[in-house]
């Protein structure tokens, strides 16, 4: 009777705990937000592909049916974004479209493009609408736009994304739908990263909604940017923590794929293996393998042709799944696990692995405003000279370059307009720096520093900058800075 009551105390405890690890896995997973504050309704299972593919600035397809706001989608993430944006109709695309209108150079004797403010040199994002319809001379020369960010050899400097839409060619259970929608040459297919299949069927909920009208509230952008921030805070670190064992899935997924017929090169595998690495690190899947998952899903090239289905993948990625189970560290866990970017440097020091140091060093740069890394690189670097003289060159490099703006501070003496914001400004700055002590010296140095490099635009900037440095301070203070 004693035995049967303690086996049974141990099988209520083991319960509790895998509770406990469900509750704590659903917690942790991030709620799609920031496409629902755009007035996208029904989508919420593709914003992490979609955050995945800006993060990455990889370029994305979206594949659905007439009238299903793939346009609509696409400008809003412009507008929330802030991008020089240009959207081209491929169907009736001319390549003078893009470049400007060629004319002769009597100089020269060459032909120089006239510029108009359509075309597409100045762009940081372009949408190339009915890709599935371009002439095959057209898309041909659109093969580079996508892949390699240039046309007529020549890069587009300020081009980040690189986004399309099509319907979906017929079927043959329906070969007259779309019947000017072709299938795509498995080569240019190839060139998106990404291949998002958008939903046609709704929720009473969703239609509803839809019927009404939806509109981008004014927290859309700010929203998506704290997403960008967050993904780009992990990235490093979870290639540094997962990648060995993402890459040895991706290497057991490859014959697998190869012997079911799911034809694809080990370009797309890679490309795959850096769409894992972005879906884990915006950390809306609850465990490692829905992540890797949900990358097959949204990665495979086929997905041009015809839809892939969970059914289709499931019974693939389980057995690769098998082949390679997912491992990780207790300290790797941490990492992952602290939200805070200055509290993960602390943990990474602490750690005394470089590769972990370089890897949280630099997403921590990438998560933080231009005014927040200045301040970080100022108070971490002496820490990282004194105490971690084997810190990579490549860390130092990059606080240093920082540290040098802080050190290049011109004089506070210029004249400002009284009636003016920046005057406000400024009078903010001594306001919050005037009772600083010596140890806190170097925080008015930053803080003149977005001043005279117009990083702040309200008062309140001013205060939420102070906070930050001395909350940096604060918790660097545990390395005995």
């Amino acid at each position: 009777m004693n035995q049967q009551t303690i086996d049974l105390d141990q099988t209520d405890k083991i319960k509790d705990q895998k509770q406990d690890q469900k509750q704590a896995q659903k917690q942790a997973q991030k709620q799609p937000i920031f496409l629902q504050a755009l007035g996208v309704v029904g989508w919420d299972h593709l914003e992490a592909p979609i955050l995945a593919s800006i993060v990455q600035e990889k370029p994305l397809l979206l594949i659905g049916e007439h009238g299903t706001a793939k346009s609509m989608v696409l400008e809003r993430l412009a507008a929330a974004l802030g991008v020089q944006f240009r959207h081209y109709n491929a169907s009736i695309l001319n390549f003078d479209d893009l470049i400007g209108f060629p004319a002769p150079d009597t100089e020269s004797g060459r032909v120089r493009y006239l510029r108009s403010n359509l075309d597409a040199w100045d762009a940081e994002a372009i949408f190339v609408d009915e890709i599935s319809r371009c002439r095959p001379d057209m898309q041909n020369r659109l093969f580079p736009l996508i892949y390699d960010r240039k046309l007529q050899g020549a890069s587009l400097k300020n081009l980040k994304y690189r986004w399309s839409a099509m319907n979906p060619p017929p079927s043959e259970d329906d070969p007259n739908r779309y019947f000017g929608s072709f299938a795509l040459d498995d080569a240019f297919a190839d060139r998106y990263d990404w291949i998002l299949r958008v939903p046609s069927d709704l929720s009473p909920q969703h239609r509803l909604k839809v019927i009404k009208g939806t509109v981008a509230s004014d927290s859309g952008a700010y929203h998506l940017q704290k997403a960008i921030q967050h993904t780009k805070s992990k990235l490093n670190l979870v290639e540094e923590v997962y990648g060995d064992n993402v890459a040895l899935f991706f290497d057991s997924l490859y014959p697998i794929l190869k012997r079911r017929e799911w034809d694809v090169s080990m370009r797309r595998i890679r490309m795959m293996y850096q769409n894992a690495i972005a879906m884990i690190a915006t950390g809306y899947y609850a465990t490692i393998a829905d992540a890797l998952y949900r990358t097959v899903l949204y990665s495979l090239p086929q997905n041009t042709n015809k839809p892939v289905t969970g059914k289709d993948i499931q019974p693939i990625v389980s057995m690769a799944l098998k082949i390679k189970a997912l491992a990780i560290m207790d300290i790797r866990k941490q990492l992952l696990e602290e939200k805070d970017p200055i509290k993960r440097i602390v943990l990474a020091l602490q750690s005394e692995q470089e590769d972990l140091m370089v890897a949280t060093i630099l997403d921590s740069y990438a998560s933080l405003s231009r005014l927040e890394s200045i301040a970080l690189a100022v108070k971490l670097f002496p820490i990282l000279v004194e105490k971690y003289p084997k810190t990579p060159g490549i860390v130092l490099a990059q606080l240093a370059e920082d540290v040098a703006v802080v050190q290049a501070l011109q004089s506070r003496g210029a004249a400002v307009p009284t009636h003016s914001v920046q005057y406000k400004i400024a009078q903010c700055v001594i306001a919050q720096t005037a009772n600083l002590n010596r140890t806190q010296v170097w925080i008015e140095d930053v803080l003149w520093v977005g001043f005279e490099e117009r990083l702040f635009d309200t008062v309140q900037q001013v205060r939420d900058m102070k906070a930050f440095c001395t909350q940096t301070a604060f918790i660097l203070n545990k390395l005995g800075a």
